[in-house]
Formats: C-alpha cells, sequence, structure tokens
C-alpha cells in the first residue's frame, strides 16, 4: 500500500545505519563480544549463542540481552555528558538529544520498553526546554496512555506491562523511599551507591512479581543482586563501546579496545 511504502521509505536509511553498525561490529570485536554488544546496542540477538542466552535466564537477567529502556537511559546520560563537556547550550542540547531519543527508537524498531523510555525522555528534555520542573510519575502515565492510544492491545503484552510497573516501582521507592544524601567518605559512598542500585533493583522486581508470576510462573530469588551486578556490567559496556568502535582501526589501539 502506499503508506506501507512510505514508511519503509522512512526506515530504509535506519535499517541501513543498524546493518552498518552491525558490521563494524563484528569487525572491530571478536564473535561472542561482537554478538553481545549488537544485543545491547542495536537490539540484534540473532547471533547470541543458546549457552549464553540459557546461563542469563537461568540468573533472571535475560531481560537485560534485550534493547530497553535501561540502555537508552545510559546512552543518553552519555551523550548528555560529551554535549556538556562541549560546552552545547542547554537547549541546544536538549533538542540534540531529542532528535537522538528519536533517532533510536526507531534504529530498534519501536519496542514497547524503548518507546517507554523514549516518551518519557523526550517530555524531560521538552520540560527543559520550556523551563518547566518534570514530572518522572506525570511522564510515566503520559508514556503509557500514549502507547496504549496508539496501540490499545499493548495493555495485553507481557514486555508492556513489565516495563511499565517496574519503571513505576523504581519511581516510588525513588519519590516514598529513597532518603537524601548526606556528605559520605568514599568508601561509604560506593557501599551507599551498591545498597541503593539493589534497592531499586528490588523495588522493580516486586512491582513486576505478580506480572512475572502470571506469565512465566516462576520468579527469580536472585534477579534483584544479579540484575545489579549485571546492570553495572552492561553499562560500562555501554559507556566504552563507542571509543571501541571509532578507535578499533587505530593499529596500538585495536588489541585493547577489542
Amino acid at each position: 500500500s502506499p503508506t506501507g511504502e512510505r514508511c519503509r521509505t522512512v526506515l530504509r536509511p535506519m535499517t541501513a545505519l543498524r546493518g552498518a553498525l552491525g558490521r563494524r561490529i563484528e569487525k572491530a570485536m571478536t564473535e561472542e563480544d561482537a554478538a553481545l554488544l549488537k544485543a545491547l546496542l542495536i537490539a540484534d540477538r540473532s547471533d547470541l549463542s543458546d549457552s549464553l542466552k540459557r546461563d542469563f535466564k537461568t540468573f533472571g537477567v535475560s531481560h537485560l540481552l534485550a534493547v530497553s529502556g535501561m540502555h537508552l537511559s545510559i546512552l543518553i546520560l552519555m551523550c548528555e555528558f560529551i554535549l556538556r563537556r562541549l560546552r552545547v547550550p542547554l537547549r541546544v542540547r536538549s533538542l540534540l538529544l531529542i532528535l537522538f531519543v528519536l533517532l533510536f527508537m526507531t534504529m530498534c524498531g519501536f519496542t514497547v520498553s524503548v518507546v517507554r523510555e523514549g516518551i518519557m525522555c523526550i517530555l524531560l528534555l521538552l520540560s527543559r526546554i520550556v523551563d518547566e520542573k518534570a514530572d518522572t510519575l506525570t511522564s510515566l502515565f503520559c508514556a503509557g496512555g500514549l502507547i496504549v492510544l496508539i496501540s490499545p492491545y499493548s495493555v495485553l503484552r507481557c514486555s508492556f506491562l513489565l516495563s511499565f510497573f517496574a519503571t513505576l516501582g523504581i519511581i516510588v521507592y525513588s519519590r516514598f523511599f529513597s532518603k537524601k544524601k548526606k556528605k559520605q567518605s568514599k568508601i561509604s559512598a560506593v557501599f551507599s551507591y551498591v545498597g541503593t542500585s539493589l534497592l531499586i533493583s528490588l523495588s522493580a522486581q516486586i512491582a513486576v512479581l505478580p506480572i512475572a508470576g502470571g506469565f512465566y510462573g516462576s520468579f527469580s530469588i536472585t534477579a534483584p543482586i544479579a540484575t545489579t551486578v549485571f546492570s553495572l556490567l552492561f553499562a560500562c559496556i555501554l559507556y566504552t563501546a563507542p571509543a571501541a568502535l571509532i578507535f578499533a582501526d587505530v593499529p596500538f589501539l585495536s588489541d585493547f579496545t577489542s
């Protein structure tokens, strides 16, 4: 149909970009590392081994292998840091980040979790442009309402429910249970960060417990700790991946980046 043809025309550059990034990752890294990074960065899980998927499922963190709102948040924070270092003005920075969010959502095929996080990030960035304070809870319900408005059957999909309620659990914890930070020593700050990360992960797991039980009939008791540990590792991977891809062809850096 004409509409379908127009959509394919719009998405064709994104498909080409996704393919180019995939080939670059394969060229820069070993087969196993490339398979993992493609899953985390461009939502391509086709090369992941069955054993790796099984191991992640055993630990209750298989959801981390799918590009989600967490991955988008990490990439946005990285881009925000770079643009701030370059002294890009706040409003221009926000507009550039909105374009990045739209690009990433398109490249990942508009998966529910990425769209949810993307809409929330766009609302936050728009609030910075108009100099208004953003509310995460309002942003979450706006994102959820917009997704359901466009695709009503999303309310029956496990991915939407898990993404929505996990985020809701984190917001509820941050709003009602987290305490204001006081001055701490470096060692205390590290322990505080790890403890807070575990509590945030636990709050998300508790929020999705009825959904996970209903859809899968089981719940991993190791999931909160494993999710925290693997999230930190994946954050390091995503933060360093751009440099690894950029400098992979530099002779004395290629072994290090790979």
